[in-house]
């Protein structure tokens, strides 16, 4: 089906304008919610690189390799939103 194969692509586009998103705005105001926020969005575009690479390998127990690159994602997205989460609060906090 054409959406199977275009789907990855979209993802992987949206990944690259959150990680430039990240750039310009760690360029913009670096805090550590901001450097937070780009490595997390860093390490979640790595796993959606390495992801299909593992998937394509043989290997016997598929379950155990998904749910560790399932855990690992939760991870890196959960490092984003920290970061996202302290940027907000540096952000609301009012200048001095």
């Amino acid at each position: 089906m054409i959406i199977s194969r275009i789907a990855p692509f979209a993802f992987g586009f949206i990944q690259l304008l959150i990680i430039v998103a990240c750039i310009i705005i760690v360029t913009k105001k670096s805090n550590i919610g901001t450097i937070i926020m780009l490595i997390g969005a860093i390490l979640s575009g790595l796993m959606d690189i390495v992801r299909p690479i593992v998937y394509a390998m043989d290997f016997s127990d598929f379950m155990l390799t998904n749910n560790i690159l399932t855990v690992l994602s939760a991870i890196f997205y959960g490092v984003f939103g920290l970061g996202l989460l302290l940027f907000a609060i540096d952000l609301s906090k009012p200048n001095k």
